[in-house]
């Protein structure tokens, strides 16, 4: 099945225990309770699927996916389960005993220290000056933060409207990743920086997106759109700056 594109699919309770399903596509998919045990997860986008939801992942079958793609788990029993009653229409009490356990050993498994829920957010993480696997410079730091701001504005040019599956998107995977990519660039101070000038306006474009950004995320109750797309012209707009100092950015 490898290479399969099953985008937007209602697949709960699916099996594909130790299927190939390298370089297929789950975006948008509700995979609550589908079985990945010993699956080949290569290069699966997992963009906006609740894979917190799915039965017998783990840590080195789940790297193999692209990373990128997935979302922030919630924290706790109590945030998995306001995920749930946000994201299925019947409510969680409404479901099989069997299917709650199976959910409930899941979720403990993966929330517990070390397990896949914090090595997930370790991944989405930008590496941090003194661990060693940092960018050996702030300029290879800009590039790489820039990267990733415009991977998740390339996602999520893929959903609109806004309906329930995109708005899990933005909650737990783009507004995060965002979040962490413009604090990234935090990096940039005009007063060291070789190019002052450069220095500044591309501070002043970091400052307007994280202004939209908090817009963006307070519109959430209403129709975001508009904030959305102002949001990401200025991530473009920032883009482009930086590629003044980094070209191999200007091919995106």
């Amino acid at each position: 099945m490898a290479g399969v594109n099953f985008a937007g699919s209602f697949m709960i309770e699916c099996d594909f225990r130790g299927v190939d399903l390298s370089r297929s596509t789950f975006a948008a998919c509700h995979i609550r309770n589908v079985r990945f045990d010993g699956a080949f997860l290569d290069a699966v986008d997992f963009s906006g699927a609740d894979w917190f939801n799915a039965l017998g992942l783990n840590a080195p079958q789940l790297s193999a996916s692209q990373t990128s793609t997935l979302m922030r788990s919630p924290a706790t029993e109590a945030e998995m389960l306001a995920f749930l009653d946000r994201s299925y229409a019947i409510p969680f009490s409404s479901w099989g005993w069997r299917v709650q356990q199976e959910l409930r050993q899941t979720w403990a498994t993966y929330l517990q220290p070390g397990g896949l829920a914090g090595e997930v957010a370790l991944w989405a993480e930008p590496a941090r000056p003194g661990t060693g696997t940092e960018p050996a410079d702030p300029l290879a730091r800009v590039c790489e933060a820039v990267r990733q701001l415009q991977r998740q504005s390339e996602l999520l040019r893929t959903y609109r409207p806004i309906t329930r599956a995109p708005r899990v998107f933005l909650v737990y995977t783009f507004f995060p990743r965002i979040t962490a990519s413009l604090k990234e660039l935090d990096c940039v101070n005009s007063a060291k920086w070789p190019h002052t000038c450069w220095a500044m306006e591309f501070s002043e474009l970091r400052g307007q997106a994280k202004e939209k950004l908090a817009l963006t995320e307070a519109s959430m109750d209403d129709e975001p759109w508009y904030q959305i797309t102002a949001l990401l012209s200025v991530l473009e707009r920032l883009r482009e700056k930086a590629a003044e100092e980094c070209p191999q950015l200007r091919d995106g």
